[in-house]
């Protein structure tokens, strides 16, 4: 968080404005992308391709790029298969 000191500069307050409507922006899109794979019936496949992404060493980045989604439904869709495969194994030992 920038605070800008009286008397400022016109043009360093609109950027300040346009660095904020950004973030904004970039904010919903992600939560937005984050309810569309909650909702989706495909989040089965999404999950399988980030799987494979993942065994292959990709960055999160990377996976977000690559499938079209964001980095936050990447970092939704973790936990889910760590755990997925935490329950496999924990099947195997038994």
């Amino acid at each position: 968080m920038d605070f800008l000191e009286k008397p400022f500069d016109n043009e360093i307050l609109l950027e300040r404005i346009e660095e904020a409507i950004k973030k904004t922006l970039r904010v919903k899109s992600d939560s937005l992308n984050t309810v569309r794979y909650k909702q989706s019936g495909s989040s089965y496949s999404t999950e399988k391709e980030v799987l494979s992404l993942i065994v292959r060493g990709h960055s999160n980045k990377e996976m977000a790029r690559m499938l079209d989604i964001s980095n936050r439904t990447i970092e939704h869709i973790e936990p889910v298969l760590w755990k997925k495969c935490m329950q496999i194994v924990l099947l195997n030992l038994w």
